[in-house]
């Protein structure tokens, strides 16, 4: 029996969307503005859910920042002098999870490999390997800040566990 490595790619990513959700979700308010290496809590989940806003949108489609208008530098360039509330980041992620989704519906394995038209220097494998990794990483740091304050960390998923430790 032959497993679709883009399924098996699909699930994992997921799983990583899921943990990135809880993030915001079960994040307690006063967590929601401390810092790791001087980035506070959101700004972190915001860079996160940044790259995902802008690497799984239609080549054809502008990137369209939400806050914009606001000084919160998502590439974590400098320290916000504004902020993106709890609820504001649950309806960007909202966004850009049904983007993600959109995405992801339309990879095959045979499409996997196929040059990005976002940037031809990626294939679609590529792109979705690098955000993944992306989410993980930065979802660490979440996790220590979380932990540092007396909360718990964010629920490993995977498809044994649907959550674990």
């Amino acid at each position: 029996m032959r497993v679709s490595v883009s399924a098996t790619l699909k699930e994992h990513f997921w799983y990583s969307i899921e943990m990135l959700g809880e993030a915001i979700s079960k994040c307690p308010f006063h967590v929601w503005e401390r810092t790791k290496d001087g980035h506070p809590y959101w700004q972190i989940v915001l860079h996160i859910l940044t790259g995902l806003h802008y690497w799984t949108r239609d080549a054809d489609a502008s990137f369209d920042f939400p806050f914009s208008n606001r000084h919160v530098y998502p590439e974590l360039d400098a320290l916000p002098a504004d902020i993106v509330t709890p609820d504001e980041m649950q309806s960007y992620f909202q966004t850009v999870k049904a983007q993600v989704e959109n995405f992801l519906a339309t990879l095959s394995d045979e499409h996997l490999i196929d040059i990005s038209d976002l940037n031809s220097e990626y294939t679609y494998l590529d792109l979705l390997l690098c955000q993944l990794r992306h989410i993980q990483h930065h979802l660490g740091a979440c996790n220590t800040i979380l932990k540092e304050n007396g909360a718990p960390a964010i629920g490993w998923k995977d498809k044994y566990l649907r959550e674990a430790g």
